[in-house]
């Protein structure tokens, strides 16, 4: 939130005459090319002990725009009242110019008494307009006593982004009101104290304070000489970012599913411990992240929770560098409040016979949470909770089959297909809380060239794309014809 800065007198004394619908603001800031018959110094000088204010100075105006005046007395102690030689306006003696009968914009009486409208000294100084009362801030304020007040009474505002101020009973000053608690993600929104997280929830953006990433699929295929290829194996990681313009240092932590219990990731993959200090703004942090991948068709809780104190950005990336694995991606991703409750997934068909495509689940709210699966393309069977007491199978799911699962917070589900040419474009998810989706492959062609296209109803004969004379009956087959003309790699979104 940019904290606002207060105009200055000299803007606030145009603005009131431009409200006034006076034709302009005079170029000289007195606004009556006459010199003033006192000046008062504005140096701040402590005064001595059993000094109230400073001797001879104008304590204030009796009435804005005439001669009276309550002055220091020479004790410093007591008040005296006295006059200007013309007019008392803002604490100042003001002399007027040659025709005038009052100071331009000094209020000279109230339309009614406590309310917003009083009459004005018009531009040249000549006569009286009516106009609105405006505080020291410019807002709508009180005619009083035939003053204009500082501000009006009740009314609310931020002094920076830390305090709430209140206009006092009669009109004259702000006083504190309320103090915003920076630990816990406050800053003064306009009249009180608001978490960020709850103020950004209302703007439906990328940026937020809940996030939910994951290790998704991706490949482990021969690389010759090196071996293998493992990008399933290499680093994944979520990078967090404070926007520049934040208020508040962000307070992130990393959360998982551990013995059946939700606790901070204590440390990164190399063993060290998870960075916890507050991340400026304007500030990047990455988050190496122990290995809790998803690997084939899958029920488990895998997931990964980002929280942060006050709004950020998070992307994940899988794997982090693309050093000897060649299949990397990242997303953006999207905070908690953004998510939703029914989706239909994009992604890749898939090209290899090891290299799947897939839909990804998490169950980010509290309790168990019914999803059900319409899948668009025949998939491979899973297990759910491998490994434990309540272990189940996932059957293998042909296109137009609808599965329902039972997911609770932490739990991801993994559905991927089965052979080439299968693709989960178009499968539909629906569930009764917010779940988060997310579509890839673990290493597809884009463009696709290995496809089996015109294929004949009768005899299932068709030809491949790339040079439409090769006959195919499915992509593997031109897949063998050698038209996977250039490499794979792993795709992923959210």
């Amino acid at each position: 939130m940019p904290i606002r800065a207060l105009p200055t007198a000299l803007t606030l004394a145009c603005a009131a005459l431009l409200a006034l619908a006076l034709t302009a603001c005079p170029s000289d800031p007195e606004g009556n090319g006459g010199d003033d018959a006192d000046v008062v110094s504005t140096d701040a000088t402590p005064l001595p002990d059993g000094q109230t204010c400073e001797p001879g100075e104008i304590v204030r105006c009796l009435a804005e725009g005439t001669p009276g005046a309550l002055y220091c007395d020479d004790s410093g102690a007591a008040t005296v009242i006295g006059e200007c030689n013309d007019a008392c306006v803002d604490k100042q003696c003001k002399k007027l110019g040659p025709g005038q009968i009052c100071y331009p914009g000094s209020v000279q009486g109230c339309i009614a008494e406590g309310g917003k409208e009083a009459f004005f000294c018009n531009n040249s100084g000549t006569g009286n307009v009516q106009g609105v009362c405006k505080g020291e801030d410019g807002s709508d304020s009180q005619c009083r006593g035939g003053v204009c007040t500082a501000c009006s009474p009740g009314a609310r505002k931020c002094q920076g982004d830390a305090l709430v101020v209140q206009c006092n009973a009669d009109g004259s000053a702000y006083d504190n009101f309320s103090e915003c608690r920076s630990e816990r993600g406050e800053v003064c929104t306009g009249q009180f104290c608001e978490k960020l997280c709850d103020q950004n929830a209302k703007f439906k953006s990328y940026i937020g304070c809940d996030y939910w990433g994951v290790d998704l699929d991706n490949a482990f295929v021969p690389g010759g000489g090196r071996g293998f290829y493992d990008a399933q194996g290499a680093q994944y990681a979520i990078a967090v970012a404070n926007p520049p313009d934040s208020p508040l240092a962000a307070v992130i932590e990393i959360n998982q599913l551990e013995g059946g219990e939700v606790s901070p990731v204590p440390y990164d993959s190399q063993g060290n411990p998870l960075p916890t200090e507050p991340l400026l703004p304007g500030e990047l942090r990455v988050y190496r992240l122990p290995r809790r991948d998803i690997n084939g068709t899958e029920l488990a809780p895998k997931a990964y929770q980002v929280s942060s104190s006050v709004p950020i950005i998070a992307y994940q990336f899988n794997p982090l560098e693309n050093a000897n694995v060649f299949s990397n991606d990242a997303s953006l991703l999207l905070p908690s409040t953004l998510l939703g409750s029914e989706y239909f997934v994009m992604t890749r068909e898939q090209t290899f016979d090891v290299l799947r495509g897939y839909l990804t689940i998490i169950a980010i709210m509290p309790g168990e949470t019914n999803v059900s699966v319409q899948v668009t393309a025949p998939t491979e069977a899973g297990t759910i909770y491998a490994g434990t007491a309540d272990e189940a199978a996932i059957p293998h799911m042909e296109a137009g089959t609808t599965k329902n699962f039972k997911m609770k917070q932490f739990d991801v589900l993994n559905i991927e297909t089965d052979r080439p040419g299968a693709d989960l474009t178009g499968s539909r998810v629906l569930s009764d809380k917010r779940v988060a989706v997310f579509g890839g492959s673990e290493a597809a062609n884009a463009p696709n060239t290995a496809r089996c296209v015109d294929i004949d109803p009768t005899t299932k004969v068709g030809v491949c794309e790339w040079d439409h004379s090769t006959t195919c009956r499915t992509l593997t087959d031109c897949v063998n014809a050698g038209f996977n003309t250039c490499c794979a790699d792993h795709l992923e979104q959210q």
